[in-house]
């Protein structure tokens, strides 16, 4: 049995040739991790990046950013984010006083939705004994031009996940 001669010259082309793909490969993942975050998609650290209602909800009150981290489902004219707030933010109280939210449950159309769309590096939550709250007719009309919320509060942390839709 005979194994093929390699020279160090070929040795050396099948390294760089390697190594060559590895970098293209780490440039394309970094380039669209980047490419992403600017669009709004992804969990978002940079309130520069934050969906556009959001960043329009902190406008009139800043303090309501406080205990916020969002997720950009999908971007451009049918925006969609997922928000995970603490148990302590203020913006729980602000959605439901401000966006008349009203009491639904597990079986909400949109529920699965905003169950299967968390990232995985968020805490899970117990949704059987969370209070689900959301826009009236959220769901079960066609709405455009206003913003869509639904909330999951759970009982034990307190702390709530946010699937927000608008439709221009």
């Amino acid at each position: 049995m005979t194994f093929p001669r390699f020279g160090l010259r070929r040795l050396f082309l099948l390294t760089l040739a390697c190594a060559c793909c590895a970098a293209f490969t780490t440039w394309v993942i970094t380039a669209r991790k980047y490419a992403r975050q600017q669009a709004g998609l992804g969990i978002q650290s940079k309130i520069e990046h934050w969906p556009y209602v959001l960043r329009n909800l902190l406008k009139d009150a800043p303090s309501l950013g406080t205990g916020v981290t969002p997720c950009g489902l999908t971007a451009g004219f049918d925006q969609s984010s997922i928000w995970r707030v603490n148990s302590n933010a203020p913006i729980i109280d602000f959605l439901k006083s401000q966006q008349n939210l009203e009491i639904t449950d597990r079986s909400h159309s949109k529920a699965n939705y905003l169950i299967k769309a968390l990232p995985v590096e968020w805490p899970k939550q117990n949704w059987k004994s969370s209070t689900w709250y959301a826009t009236p007719g959220f769901g079960t009309q066609h709405i455009e031009v206003t913003d869509l919320y639904l909330m999951a509060i759970d009982s034990d942390t307190g702390d709530a996940i946010v699937y927000h839709e608008n439709h221009f």
